[in-house]
């Protein structure tokens, strides 16, 4: 559960400029973090974000109506675009590390369309040998290779595009047929260790510098999740010097359980293999592989109402995916508008429970709601510093945000003398569509944060 830090319950909100625009074709994101590497991080998803909101090419092809993606979640897709070229400044402060990501048009065309070239050849070069070889090995390794390239090719060319080149006519492949192939070809995994052991010898021509393991449509990771993070980083041997993101999420169908692997550079975001991979149910049986409130976070993260003329988003110092964090622990919660106007915030706890968090100390509903003004639009604002207290387990934070005033559509809340805090009447799936009844209203938009408290 979030408590907030009593020293910083009454601070002045922290404003971030955040460079969610374009200045011409420039384009900037800047993050916060609680280290160097996680500021940049965020600077690099800002940037990506940015582009993503403005391709709405890549918005129609990569995910579907309601947010979700197959094989990923909204927040991963959402921010993956790749960057290419970008100018990254991290600066230090008293509260952590600052870092500022730039991308111009004008430098960076020639590098995007050098590299959707390559990829194009490589694609080509990669159909060809399906024709010339049958070992079905070698056919899968290009199947996954044309799968990989034709992926960044498709979300390089949108990119692009939107920095002012010409499209490039990608080689002709039938991506559905590929993915078909490959489930064929898939090697059913007797156990978790060999499993990590495949993962670790496919992709150990890299050094590991992060590993995010989740469920499909899910942001909470699982007992299997930390089990195979530990195995993966006990065989991963390699001593190369180019660190790469291993990110992996996994469903089960038909008793196994279907693992996507994809790698990618810390510094550009994209891409650089994704391999499948099949478990079979007696390598997984023993293990807590679904998470324990799936249908919940399903109900909050894929039901989200997104639209294109106004977003808002969350983020912590400590990232945005995959959160661990433990009992004592502080977190620094933000939140933008892509506009101006009104938000809340509700924290959805491990002990089944929705609670309104206060965000001021003026009279009724004004304290749950914040105006953003259109000066304070596209930068990140501070909600305070959060100490991460019990019930232990997954917990979401989840955004509400409009250009109308929202004080008349809250969530009825009672307060809790004991917790002292302003608690739902009915409990979270319920909260939930209560919320969801005001989308009618002009410009509604959410965005959710999970994270996973450990003791």
């Amino acid at each position: 559960m979030l408590r907030r830090t009593p020293y910083l319950y009454l601070l002045t909100l922290l404003l971030l400029s955040i460079g969610l625009h374009s200045h011409g074709l420039n384009y900037t994101g800047e993050g916060y973090g609680k280290t160097a590497e996680i500021a940049r991080q965020n600077a690099l998803i800002e940037l990506s974000q940015n582009l993503y909101v403005e391709v709405q090419s890549e918005v129609s092809s990569i995910a579907r109506s309601d947010g979700s993606l197959q094989g990923e979640s909204r927040s991963h897709i959402r921010s993956n675009l790749p960057i290419l070229g970008a100018k990254i400044s991290i600066t230090k402060g008293a509260d952590g590390f600052r870092s500022e990501a730039q991308l111009d048009a004008k430098l960076v065309r020639p590098i995007y369309l050098a590299e959707l070239k390559r990829l194009k050849s490589l694609i080509k070069s990669a159909d060809q040998e399906l024709n010339n070889v049958q070992n079905s090995a070698f056919q899968l390794d290009s199947l996954n290779r044309i799968l990989t390239e034709n992926d960044q090719f498709q979300k390089l060319n949108a990119v692009s595009i939107l920095l002012g080149n010409q499209e490039v006519i990608p080689h002709p492949v039938n991506i559905l047929k590929i993915k078909n192939t490959i489930q064929n070809y898939s090697t059913q995994i007797p156990t978790l260790s060999a499993l990590a052991k495949i993962i670790a010898t496919q992709f150990n021509q890299y050094s590991l510098a992060d590993i995010t393991i989740l469920p499909v449509r899910s942001k909470s990771p699982t007992q299997l999740s930390r089990v195979l993070k530990g195995q993966i980083k006990e065989k991963w041997s390699s001593k190369g010097q180019k660190p790469a993101n291993l990110h992996i999420t996994y469903e089960e169908i038909n008793d196994s359980l279907n693992f996507y692997t994809s790698i990618s550079q810390p510094e550009s975001l994209r891409t650089i293999k994704s391999y499948n991979f099949s478990l079979i149910k007696s390598g997984y049986k023993h293990l807590g592989y679904q998470p324990k409130t799936l249908d919940f976070q399903s109900l909050l993260h894929d039901g989200l109402v997104i639209q294109n003329t106004f977003q808002s988003y969350l983020n912590t110092d400590l990232g945005d995916n995959a959160l661990e964090v433990s009992i004592g622990d502080t977190m620094r919660v933000f939140v933008k508008l892509s506009k101006a106007g009104y938000y809340y915030v509700i924290n959805y706890s491990a002990n089944g429970k929705a609670y309104l968090l206060e965000l001021s100390d003026a009279i009724g509903n004004r304290k749950f709601v914040q105006y953003v003004s259109a000066d304070d639009a596209n930068k990140w604002i501070s909600l305070g510093e959060f100490e991460i207290a019990p019930p232990l387990g997954t917990e979401s934070l989840h955004l509400i945000s409009s250009t109308q005033d929202l004080a008349q559509h809250l969530p009825t809340v009672y307060f809790n003398p004991d917790l002292e805090l302003w608690e739902s009447k009915v409990d979270p799936k319920t909260t939930i569509n209560q919320v969801r009844t005001t989308a009618n209203i002009q410009s509604f938009a959410e965005d959710t944060l999970t994270f996973t408290s450990l003791p």
